[in-house]
């Protein structure tokens, strides 16, 4: 996803909060971006461990929710600590869910 998708998702998409995630998504290619801000992992290689963890629950689950290849999505990581795997399993599974029964009828 470039800087200017990006950019248009943040101010003309759709959020919502599912802790450990704010997630913005709008109706698209089926883009994902995933962020985990500096300021709370100092350390390059803790990001990228977070990073991995969601890209792999979102692979994972993606197959069951048909809607997911129709939405950009930018996930953002907003806890302050490093998540066990299975809890960013089941949190990126609710926050689709909750995308789902949003998809209808407030994505652009």
């Amino acid at each position: 996803m470039r800087r200017g998708q990006i950019i248009a998702l943040l101010n003309n998409g759709t959020s919502l909060v599912n802790f450990p995630f704010k997630v913005y998504f709008s109706r698209g290619e089926g883009e994902v971006a995933i962020s985990v801000p500096k300021r709370n992992f100092k350390r390059a290689v803790h990001r990228n461990l977070v990073r991995r963890r969601i890209r792999e629950a979102y692979r994972m689950q993606k197959a069951s929710y048909p809607f997911a290849g129709e939405c950009n999505l930018l996930i953002v990581y907003i806890a302050k600590e490093i998540l066990d795997y299975k809890v960013i399993e089941s949190n990126v599974a609710s926050f689709l869910q909750k995308i789902g029964g949003m998809a209808s009828d407030k994505v652009d």
